[in-house]
Parts: structure tokens; sequence; C-alpha cells
């Protein structure tokens, strides 16, 4: 006896061709194999190009752009994702591509690049109502007004990333977040609200054991005692900081902390200490090829 089975629609063979090789090379990046992912991932896309198949098209981009952005070709990875945001006609799946291209701006330092593309995607999230996505954006975005110096901005969507953490139980998130504000508004001289955070922040992360955090905070606290004067205080916390970085291998925490060190002594008055404490971040900043070598040598020549 014949069974009747349903003729494929045409194209189907090359559909299912075309999401086999998307995840081989989805497979060989995750392996690590850098050439044989890009030559198959540039395949699929072809295949689901040739299917008009956007979803898939969009996937393929996406991962290009993933490929290419781990090996350092952020141009590149950039033109994929904005690809990816053309094919895709999903609302998840275009929301995904712009905050992939956010995250290739923002590691470039092309602010507002960045945060105009992290924009569109908390448009398209809140679309969804993806309210963990929401909140990560939400916070990135803060962070960069942060960083270009908009504090009262940065503060805003900071707060509004709090209350999403929150409503979504995302106490990581939460902590940084509680963190970051206290920096925000420490920069708008409110220093007594923002000390309350860093202690807030600091007490959180000894109960959970979040060395970082607790660094970063005691980093912040530091600050703010020295811009009362109280320089004492503020070197005894700037040592326990140092001491979690040196502990977590944080060549970068350790310099930027050293450097601060430095700073608060030598304006103590014991210039021969702050002049040996900044030489020593100095050195790290040189192994690192960090830009904060500049600022250290500035200082360094001052206390001369």
């Amino acid at each position: 006896m014949l069974f009747w089975r349903k003729p494929k629609k045409v194209g189907d063979d090359r559909r299912e061709k075309a999401e086999a090789t998307f995840n081989k090379a989805k497979d060989l990046f995750d392996k690590g194999e850098i050439d044989a992912a890009i030559s198959m991932s540039h395949a699929a896309r072809d295949l689901y190009e040739s299917t008009k198949d956007t979803e898939g098209l969009g996937r393929a981009e996406n991962l290009i752009g993933d490929i290419l952005r781990s090996i350092g070709q952020f141009d590149f990875a950039e033109k994929a994702y904005q690809r990816a945001t053309v094919a895709f006609k999903s609302t998840e799946g275009d929301a995904e591509s712009f905050m992939e291209l956010g995250e290739v701006h923002q590691f470039q330092d092309e602010r507002d690049e960045a945060i105009a593309a992290y924009e569109k995607a908390l448009s398209l999230y809140r679309r969804l109502n993806d309210k963990p996505k929401i909140a990560q954006l939400t916070r990135s975005i803060a962070y960069l007004l942060y960083e270009k110096e908009q504090w009262v901005e940065a503060e805003k969507y900071y707060r509004d990333a709090l209350e999403l953490a929150e409503q979504t139980q995302m106490q990581d998130l939460k902590d940084s977040i509680i963190l970051e504000i206290g920096n925000a508004i420490a920069h708008q001289g409110r220093l007594n609200e923002a000390r309350r955070l860093f202690e807030q922040s600091a007490a959180q992360a000894r109960a959970t054991n979040d060395p970082d955090t607790l660094a970063d905070a005691l980093h912040s606290l530091a600050i703010t005692y020295v811009a009362e004067g109280n320089r004492q205080r503020a070197s005894e916390l700037y040592a326990e900081s140092l001491a979690l970085n040196q502990q977590s291998n944080d060549r970068a925490g350790v310099a930027y902390t050293l450097f601060e060190m430095g700073v608060n002594e030598a304006e103590a008055g014991d210039r021969p200490k702050g002049r040996d404490l900044i030489q020593q971040a100095m050195t790290i900043y040189e192994e690192l090829g960090a830009p904060e070598l500049a600022v250290a040598k500035e200082k360094l020549a001052q206390y001369a």
C-alpha cells in the first residue's frame, strides 16, 4: 500500500539547509573556530536570502556581527547589525539587533550613536513588555549619559532602571545600580545622599560576598571623605578597596586605587609617599596601555 505524503513546497529543502548551516556556524563559533564560523555564517545568510526568509536572514546577520565583534572588527560588525535591523520583520529580532548595534558603538566610545541604538531597542522591548531587557537597556543608557557627564539625566535613567530591577527581582542589577546612582548624585554635590547609597551598596556587597562591588563602593565612599577633607578616613577606605582589587586580580582597579591613594597622600602633605603610589599606578597603566597614564604623569610632575 502506498501512503500519500504531502509534497514539500519549493524552497523547503533550501530552508532546511539554511537552518542546518546556521546551526553549524553557531557551533563553530562556540568552539572558537572563527574562520570556519565566518564562512559558514555567510553561507547561511545567502541561503536565507535565497528563500526570502527575513527572520533567518536577520539571525544570520546578527551571528556575523557577533563573530566579527569577537575578533575586534567592529566596523564590519556594525554593518552586519545594521543589515539585521533591516532584515528583521519581528519586533523581538529587531530589538536584539539594535541592542547589539548599541553595544558595538559603546565599545568604540561612540556614545551618541550607542544611545540612539539603545533607545530604539528600548522602545521595541517596551512593546514586548520585556522588563528585564528594559531594565538592562535603561541602565546602559544611564551609564553612557554618566560618561558624557550629564549627571542629572543619568540619575533619572538609573532610577528608572532601579525601579524595573526591583519589579523583576534582579538583585545583582539592583545592587550595581544603587552604587551608580550614588556616583551620579555625588557629581551633583549631594555628598551626604551619595554616601548613604555607597554605604548601602557596601553593606549589601558584604552580605552577598561580592568583592568587586564592595571594592567599588568603598572607593566611591573614600572620594566623599576626600571632598570633606577627612583624608585619614579616605586613606583607610582606599586601602580596603585596594586589598579587594588585589585579591580579585583586577589590575585596572588596583591602578586606579593606587593613583587616588597617591593623590590623597600627596594632598595630605606626604608627597614622597604620594609619588611612590602614583608611580606604582603608572607602571600598571603602562602595562595595560591605559589612557589614564597621561593624567598620572601630569600628577607625578605636579608633586615633584
